[in-house]
């Protein structure tokens, strides 16, 4: 699973935009054919199994040692926990779940970046969560760490970084399920 961890940003940046855009590969070569072409590329660089499904715009990885990473739908993972707040009007722009009890969401929302990061420092310290460091970045947004148990999670909120939605804020969570995947 390390060869994939050191390969994903780069792998997942690439595989997945070419899938969210609906790219000329996938286009002329047929969907089938184009998601075949990303799976063996990734496969060569991560030695794990690759697969790819432009419909569901997500993708698998899994590892030898039957680690298995999924990301890219557009909804949130299995395995999200239910004591962390996602607001009713999120448009989900990115999921990332892995066996090693790891997850990371990415949502879009009309609340304003103030509004939404006392909701959520509210809402987690309500459901048991220990609020560990805060950082406000001026007009790049906030950051903040909260623990429970042996989980950790790493809330980031800021204006849509594409610039595409400029009235809408992004909130980035990321997270562990329990202590055992917090190794890099």
């Amino acid at each position: 699973m390390s060869e994939i961890k050191k390969s994903l940003p780069f792998l997942g940046i690439l595989s997945l935009s070419l899938l969210l855009t609906g790219c000329s590969l996938t286009d002329q070569l047929g969907q089938k054919a184009g998601e075949k072409i990303i799976e063996k590329t990734i496969e060569s660089q991560t030695g794990g199994k690759v697969k790819v499904d432009a419909d569901s715009q997500s993708m698998t990885i899994n590892g030898e040692n039957g680690e298995s990473m999924t990301m890219g739908s557009a909804k949130l993972p299995d395995n999200f926990p239910k004591d962390i707040l996602v607001f009713d009007d999120a448009k989900i722009v990115f999921s990332m779940s892995s066996s090693e009890n790891e997850f990371s969401v990415v949502y879009l929302t009309d609340k304003k970046p103030d509004e939404s990061f006392t909701t959520y420092k509210d809402s987690l310290t309500s459901q048991g969560w220990k609020k560990e460091t805060e950082m406000d970045l001026g007009a790049s947004g906030k950051v903040a760490s909260f623990a429970k148990d042996k989980r950790k999670l790493g809330v980031t909120l800021g204006s849509d970084p594409t610039g595409s939605t400029p009235d809408k804020t992004s909130i980035s969570l990321t997270g562990t399920l329990d202590g055992s995947a917090q190794q890099n």
